[in-house]
């Protein structure tokens, strides 16, 4: 029965997505390379918001699929060491949560865009996720570590976004998929309405 183990995975994402506070950061994080390679893992909002862009980009199929997530995770790094530089990007909280209503409804809907519009939905996501991971742990004592540590963690997530992808569309249908999309659309609003 290939459908339990998919929606087991469904369900075990979903859990850990709400039940995992911020705050668990810090006990799982090793030095600055630790607390980047964690944040993005731990932290709601980081942990939904790459999987939704993975989840999306495998969507797009094509050069999408590998620009897309390629593309973010440039945009994170740019913009979370410009953020601890002193330049600020304003409402990215509001825009970091909305990104995953974005992402998520893009996902449920099916909605295919050209490649140009997606990597510049991937940039601008990429550019609030990092000004987000730098806001949340400050200007870190070793920044190198933390970003090499930061990177390594988002490239985790939305590779695991990728594979979500994969393993809903192929063992089951893509109904599952779209069924992904819906819940992490959910968690985006619930977000912005300060319900989770």
């Amino acid at each position: 029965m290939p459908r339990r183990p998919a929606l087991a995975v469904l369900t075990a994402l979903f859990v850990l997505a709400v039940a995992l506070p911020a705050q668990a950061a810090g006990s799982l994080s090793g030095g600055a390379f630790g607390t980047g390679l964690t944040a993005p893992v731990v932290l709601t909002v980081h942990l939904l918001g790459l999987l939704a862009l993975g989840l999306w980009a495998a969507d797009q199929g094509g050069q999408a699929s590998g620009q897309g997530p390629a593309v973010a995770l440039v945009a994170a790094l740019v913009f979370g060491l410009l953020h601890q530089s002193g330049v600020r990007l304003p409402h990215t909280g509001l825009v970091l949560e909305a990104s995953l209503l974005v992402f998520g409804l893009l996902t449920a809907f099916a909605v295919a865009l050209p490649l140009a519009l997606t990597l510049l939905l991937a940039a601008v996501a990429g550019a609030v996720h990092g000004t987000g991971l730098s806001a949340w742990v400050g200007a870190p004592s070793s920044p190198l570590p933390f970003w090499l540590g930061t990177g390594c963690g988002f490239v985790l997530v939305g590779s695991a976004g990728v594979g979500l992808h994969g393993l809903l569309a192929q063992n089951l249908s893509r109904v599952w998929v779209r069924a992904a999309g819906g819940l992490i659309a959910l968690a985006g609003l619930l977000m912005l309405l300060d319900m989770m």
